[in-house]
């Protein structure tokens, strides 16, 4: 059995611009992963320019992510210019174990060309999990 112990961490934020530095208590823990999957499609919601190499931050359709689900970006599935890296709720870091909306995904140009209003730009796996071991809730210290 895994012995949970707990870190004292600082989780680094950008804000709408700003950096906010928390310190936190946190630990790592252990889950399970269903074997169940959902599939989500980002979809662009702005027209941008991409070049090819360029990392770019690209509003796209919100959409929920339910408390106890990790994501995985699926890798066969793709936009021609574009690559999905990662998604964001713009607000600080949150936790697996609550609702979360995204607005905001990071793209890798892998080619240049133009991201419409519209487009499919990648698909997420929603897994849900299990929390298989206690573990401490984060809390922040002030």
């Amino acid at each position: 059995m895994t012995e949970i112990t707990t870190e004292l961490i600082n989780i680094v934020s950008n804000i709408d611009g700003e950096i906010v530095t928390k310190k936190i208590e946190a630990s790592n823990y252990e889950f399970t992963i269903s074997t169940r999957v959902r599939w989500e499609m980002v979809i662009a919601d702005e027209e941008t320019p991409i070049e090819k190499g360029e990392i770019k931050k690209i509003n796209i359709k919100p959409f929920q992510i339910q408390q106890d689900t990790i994501t995985l970006p699926c890798s066969f599935m793709r936009h021609a210019y574009a690559f999905l890296m990662k998604i964001g709720t713009g607000a600080d870091a949150c936790s697996v174990d609550r609702e979360r909306t995204v607005h905001h995904a990071y793209i890798m140009g892998i080619d240049t060309g133009k991201i419409n209003k519209g487009d499919y730009l990648g698909t997420l796996n929603l897994l849900p999990i299990m929390f298989t071991r206690k573990a401490t809730l984060p809390k922040e210290i002030k």
